[in-house]
């Protein structure tokens, strides 16, 4: 990014996912769909491509990245994912951030589990629309260097939801 500063303030007003993330990055600025959707090709499968497609939720609407025709999901261990992302003909700056993210995620599985972040195995970003995500946001993040970024807080809830681990307690770890 150039010229003047840019501020990107996320209003997680029912919480943040990454289609809709990267949806509403290319939605607000356009020159990020290619180098993006690229990214997030360059780990899938061969013959899977990921889209951004028109959705609507209830009266809103807005860009969501999808990945039509997934194939069944590969190993889901965090380091056979990082090699995954390592061995993607990834743009430079993605190369950085993509990990980086894999790795936040990682640290916090393995912190709530109790186990080395060698060991973490991912339930919740088992799937390739996960993982496109990951790379998603990380070649967004790449494309908006020099921007900052603020976040509301995050909406809390109540009660348990059932998870691959269990019942867990809303907002889960």
């Amino acid at each position: 990014m150039s010229g003047t500063p840019v501020h990107i303030h996320l209003d997680a007003v029912g919480g943040i996912a990454g289609d809709m993330f990267a949806g509403a990055m290319v939605h607000a600025m356009p020159h990020l769909r290619d180098p993006m959707l690229a990214d997030s090709a360059a780990v899938l499968p061969a013959g899977t491509s990921p889209t951004l497609v028109e959705a609507q939720n209830g009266s809103l609407s807005g860009l969501r990245l999808t990945l039509p025709d997934a194939p069944p999901t590969g190993d889901t261990h965090y380091r056979a994912l990082r090699q995954r992302i390592a061995a993607a003909p990834l743009s430079t700056a993605t190369i950085t951030h993509a990990p980086a993210i894999l790795h936040a995620l990682a640290a916090a599985e393995a912190s709530v589990h109790g186990v080395a972040i060698e060991n973490v195995h991912f339930h919740e970003l088992a799937d390739w629309d996960s993982l496109m995500d990951v790379v998603a946001a990380g070649s967004i993040l790449a494309s908006c260097a020099g921007a900052t970024f603020s976040l509301s807080p995050l909406p809390l809830g109540s009660g348990t939801v059932k998870t691959q681990h269990g019942r867990m307690p809303v907002p889960a770890p």
